[in-house]
């Protein structure tokens, strides 16, 4: 085989496969190859990027060498990977002699990432500071041993530029953070320089070294002020002394600490709480995703801060306290005397009490004749069910016995519905829970807001009962006229998207309209990757690129085939263009 036919075998082939193709040629035995390979090589850079490509079955360094001195970017830039891979220390160092400056640092630092020797980064840096090209050498520093970088840190550190600064500290952050330690604590006033260099690598310290970056922070703030240091670096890796520091200090820190509550003491979280406030301003959601066990060990911290003057701690907090304590606050809300005349405030806290209990409490409440005061209770009621899923029946009749409820009431039953988790409903259920949203939509008064109520209930029920829960959709569109449903690729498995899709494609067959033809491909690009795995979804998909009159949503359509469904994409393409000329504009 000769030049020209390998080339016309190449072009037949992906990149894959060219890859692939020539490492097999690389392997095969060097007097059959060496001929092959010279062809190419007399090329364009086309063809001596083949030539590269075949030292991955040949591990020919000097293949590798001749590549890193090519003139085109497209050979010389993947070359470097096959130097580090393949070369000697001697054709390293023959490299930096030939090649511009501007293409050391990339080939050094391959080099490196690769595992090898510093011997050849130390003789070239020898030869820079024997032909006095000091600041050439700032850049790959970080690419020689520990003993040259001692010897040139206190240099690099005033006449090298933040890259090269970031780049020490990841290869040697110990050498690093103890020259900055060393200065900063020579300071006796505050020095703008030093603070640029320690914030341009107190990230990466932190990182590698927190140890040492708690300990240069601590000297720095000697002298300079801590809202000119960044202290998000130390923040993110959850460093304890930072609160100390932030404790010490009489700085206005911006700064939020809230990510990590789970290291930190109750003792130091509550300091910052009374005297910081601004670092923990997140705390309260941040709480609530913590385990049980770290919950408990915080909740006194937490309440002590969040309770007011009145006595009041704020009923989302109170809702994600452990069981006991959840209870305990409910009980003390409702008897606490500030909230007795605040009804539609005090009600919400009936809801984190067991069920007959919240009850027993909300019974008056139930039968009142304000409108507000009986959606707060049908609303805490419905919380409830969280503490006794075995009461969904007793639930449902009662919310069906109000279907005649007015529409504010009605929405706050809906809200409550579903804010509940959806992996609570059980089956036997379902029956009852499609009375209560039928009844919803036969109501004359329905409002927007409810409506919208029913179907985030509805959509987030689909993943765990995708056949009923689709059924409901449709009569929702059907009542509504629309639906969104979010992004549900990431809430559905494999199997629950086949019968998902399958249930909802009568749905999805009636927005094949001018009308809803938007929410078609707004309910396919939530279905995400499952999409390719429905051929009805894609012809129904592929029938607004051809024939929609509206061009945004065509090309809505034409985008949602690229991403997920390629091959159909690839065919539909010169189709459209034979058609119509203007789709090479899209």
């Amino acid at each position: 085989m000769n030049a020209a036919a390998l080339l016309s075998e190449l072009e037949l082939l992906n990149h894959t496969d060219r890859t692939r193709r020539m490492i097999e040629l690389g392997r095969r035995p060097e007097a059959e190859r060496e001929p092959l390979l010279d062809e190419l090589a007399a090329g364009g850079a086309y063809e001596r990027r083949f030539v590269l490509m075949s030292t991955f079955g040949s591990r020919d360094g000097g293949r590798a060498f001749q590549a890193a001195l090519d003139a085109s970017d497209s050979v010389h830039g993947p070359a470097i990977r096959q130097v580090a891979r393949l070369c000697s220390d001697e054709q390293l160092t023959r490299l930096l002699q030939e090649l511009p400056a501007a293409r050391h640092r990339p080939l050094l630092a391959r080099w490196r990432w690769a595992g090898r020797s510093t011997a050849p980064v130390d003789a070239w840096t020898d030869t820079l500071l024997h032909d006095g090209r000091r600041s050439e050498i700032w850049p790959l520093l970080a690419y020689a041993s520990p003993e040259r970088v001692n010897g040139l840190l206190p240099e690099a550190l005033t006449d090298g530029l933040a890259p090269d600064w970031a780049r020490l500290t990841h290869w040697h952050p110990e050498l690093v953070g103890q020259e900055l330690l060393r200065r900063a604590a020579e300071l006796r006033e505050l020095d703008p320089a030093l603070t640029v260099r320690v914030n341009a690598v107190l990230g990466l310290l932190a990182e590698r070294e927190s140890g040492l970056a708690l300990g240069l922070l601590r000297e720095m703030e000697r002298t300079t002020p801590l809202v000119h240091l960044n202290l998000r670096p130390l923040a993110a890796v959850g460093a304890p002394e930072l609160a100390e520091l932030l404790l010490a200090s009489a700085d206005l820190v911006q700064l939020s600490l809230t990510g990590q509550l789970r290291k930190w003491s109750a003792e130091q979280i509550g300091a910052l709480m009374r005297q910081r406030p601004s670092v923990l301003s997140a705390a309260e959601t941040a709480y609530t995703r913590l385990g049980r066990e770290r919950r408990q060990q915080l909740a006194p911290v937490f309440m002590a801060a969040f309770t007011s003057a009145q006595g009041v701690l704020p009923w989302s907090f109170a809702a994600s306290l452990p069981a006991d304590l959840r209870v305990a606050e409910a009980r003390r809300h409702l008897a606490l005397p500030f909230l007795q005349t605040r009804p539609l405030q005090r009600l919400p806290y009936a809801g984190l009490l067991p069920w007959e209990e919240a009850r027993a409490v909300l019974d008056t409440s139930l039968r009142s004749p304000d409108a507000d005061t009986r959606g707060e209770a049908l609303s805490g009621l419905i919380f409830s069910l969280r503490s006794d899923r075995g009461r969904q029946g007793e639930l449902l009749a009662m919310l069906m016995a109000r279907r005649n409820e007015q529409d504010p009431v009605r929405n706050r039953m809906l809200t409550g519905l579903a804010a509940l988790p959806p992996g609570l409903w059980q089956t036997g259920s379902l029956d009852a829970l499609g009375e209560v949203i039928q009844s919803t939509l036969n109501a004359a008064d329905l409002s927007h807001a409810t409506a919208l109520a029913a179907e985030r209930l509805l959509v987030g029920l689909l993943p765990f009962q995708p056949q009923w829960g689709a059924a409901w959709l449709a009569k929702l569109v059907q009542a509504r006229g629309q639906v969104n449903l979010g992004q549900l690729e990431a809430r559905l498995t494999t199997g629950t998207a086949a019968t998902l899709i399958t249930a909802l494609l009568p749905v999805l067959r009636s927005w094949e309209t001018r009308e809803h033809e938007g929410q078609l491909i707004a309910a396919s690009r939530s279905l995400g990757r499952f999409v390719k795995d429905a051929p009805e979804l894609l012809d129904l998909l592929e029938r607004l690129v051809r024939g929609s009159v509206t061009a945004w949503i065509a090309v809505g359509a034409l985008v949602v085939l690229a991403e997920h469904a390629p091959e159909r994409f690839a065919a539909l393409v010169p189709r459209l263009l034979r058609q119509d000329p203007s789709w090479a504009t899209q």
